[in-house]
């Protein structure tokens, strides 16, 4: 006891951590006033060391001293004693005056309201990538739950202003949920873009159908110009993420950005979106949309049939042929295959070079004059030049040679980082959600030489933590993938082509690490040397972003 005052912070830490292995509840008092220490470690020991005395009562207390010093610590310790009378404690003493300790009850309040499930397999939970969105990594409900959700929806009733906003971030952090949550929560945010869609963002599960009125509030925020492209973009890419329960009202979304100049934000959110693989289960609708009269909808449906059909990531022969077959039914009507060469010629898609040839020679001058700027726009008067040769077309060191000997354009690679899928798995900005490895301020850390391999031979070296992994399922499904969060009951695993999975635990039969990384080679082996060296002139140019 006389240890817990000692200058020296070592012999303090040795203080409170002998107290709490002797259990000694008579020096709860001594290792509350350390919970405040100047050495955090110190703090940080007194606190587990409260836990393991369980001293619940001397906590409670302390919330009722004069000393707001004590508050902090006794909170921290209240957070993980799981007890009834904890929680009828913290209950007569939230309707407090004093609002930093309002908050801090209520806050411990949304920590009590489950409790970590035990785990009988340690191997269950420990990797590189644990769940990140909450304290708790296996939640569970115990005898208290419903009695602080019913206070703390209450207390949120009547919380105001900037408490709210508090209260509602707490309920986030923590997970706590009850009857009419999404309604009061929206409502309490006000109209702040920021935080409606910080509140909204949690909500949202492509596993499940989302409340209408969070699908209403995407909306809303993506389709309007007065807010900024930044909020917008999110508002979008939170739509594309419920895609498959909501395809109707993120589609009609989508169509907004068709056919018009869009900021940088909503220009890499089209392209993610119209490339996205989850969309080659609709290529009936878009082959509708491509024959539409409104210009919009033919662009987008247009899109998304040519980038299913060149995508080259994606392996499902079978909508790659489905979009085929409507793509040549578009060249039967003049605005549709009008629209369709717009579309060709933008994307650069030599994939349907051929049929682009034909339609100069088609007998609608509107259509003969758009197939002759999309060849330009494929630039296929330059074949035959050695500036013209692709990587598919040289050996790995004559490429890397070409390459590292050209300058590239920094504007010209981030076109290329959007046309051939990068933004599908990687992220240039830290503002954007993430998703595989980070690559803006990459060629700080390599070099050029480094970066040549990696795009060439992925799997010479991976990165930590984007290690590709092999799930075999129950129903006989086969997912590959690296995993981008964990869970205590799901994996969230991400593909190729950059479609995120929610697997089950319970649906896994096996689950292995593979030598190979997710990202196959030859995805530029349609683009020259010179392009390439382009795409890492622009890594380049991402270093202060």
């Amino acid at each position: 006891m006389e240890a817990l005052t000692d200058p020296n912070p070592r012999i303090r830490l040795q203080a409170v951590t002998g107290l709490g292995h002797l259990g000694k509840m008579e020096a709860a008092y001594g290792l509350l006033a350390r919970t405040a220490d100047s050495d955090y470690t110190v703090a940080h020991i007194a606190v587990q060391a409260l836990r393991w005395l369980k001293a619940s009562e001397v906590c409670l207390r302390a919330l009722d001293s004069a000393d707001e010093t004590l508050w902090p610590g006794a909170l921290r310790a209240l957070q993980s004693i799981y007890e009834p009378a904890v929680v009828d404690g913290l209950l007569q003493r939230l309707t407090t005056s004093h609002p930093g300790l309002r908050r801090g009850i209520y806050n411990t309040l949304c920590r009590l309201d489950k409790k970590e499930a035990p785990y009988p397999d340690p191997s269950m939970w420990w990797g590189t990538r644990p769940d990140t969105s909450g304290p708790i990594y296996k939640p569970e409900r115990w005898a208290a739950s419903d009695t602080i959700e019913n206070a703390l929806r209450q207390e949120l009733i009547t919380a105001q202003g900037d408490e709210a906003k508090l209260f509602v971030t707490a309920l986030l952090r923590n997970k706590v949920s009850f009857p009419g949550f999404i309604e009061l929560m929206l409502n309490k945010v006000g109209h702040d873009t920021a935080s409606r869609l910080d509140v909204i963002a949690p909500l949202l599960s492509p596993k499940t159908p989302v409340a209408p009125d969070l699908v209403n509030a995407l909306q809303s925020i993506a389709g309007s110009n007065s807010e900024l492209p930044e909020m917008r973009a999110r508002a979008f890419r939170m739509l594309g993420g419920i895609v498959e329960r909501h395809f109707s009202a993120v589609r009609d979304a989508f169509v907004q950005l068709a056919g018009t100049n869009q900021p940088g934000p909503l220009v890499a959110v089209w392209e993610e979106f119209t490339r996205d693989n989850r969309l080659s289960n609709h290529v009936n609708d878009f082959a509708s949309l491509a024959q539409s009269e409104d210009p919009a909808r033919r662009i987008l449906g247009s899109t998304v049939l040519v980038n299913i059909l060149a995508s080259p990531v994606s392996k499902d022969q079978k909508s790659k042929n489905s979009a085929r077959r409507a793509i040549n039914h578009l060249w039967e009507q003049p605005m549709p295959a009008v629209t369709l060469l717009e579309v060709i010629g933008r994307l650069e898609a030599a994939q349907l070079a051929p049929e682009v040839r034909e339609q100069v020679k088609n007998p609608n001058q509107d259509v003969a004059k758009a197939a002759e700027f999309a060849l330009v726009r494929l630039r296929l008067d330059k074949q035959g030049s050695e500036h013209s040769q692709t990587i598919g077309d040289i050996t790995y060191e004559e490429a890397v040679k070409a390459t590292l000997a050209a300058k590239g354009e920094a504007k010209a690679g981030e076109q290329l980082f959007l046309k051939q899928g990068c933004v599908l798995c990687h992220t240039v900005s830290e503002k954007e959600p993430p998703k595989g490895p980070m690559l803006g301020g990459i060629t700080t850390r390599y070099s050029r030489l480094e970066l040549c391999e990696s795009i060439l031979k992925p799997s010479a070296k991976i990165a930590q933590g984007f290690e590709s992994q092999r799930f075999n399922l129950k129903n006989g499904d086969q997912v590959d993938g690296f995993v981008v969060k964990e869970s205590g009951d799901s994996v969230e695993v991400r593909n190729v082509a950059g479609t995120t999975a929610i697997l089950e635990k319970a649906d896994i039969v096996t689950r292995e690490k593979r030598d190979q990384s997710i990202m196959p080679e030859g995805l530029v082996a349609n683009i020259t040397p010179a392009e390439l060296a382009s795409l890492l002139a622009f890594l380049e140019s991402t270093r202060a972003k």
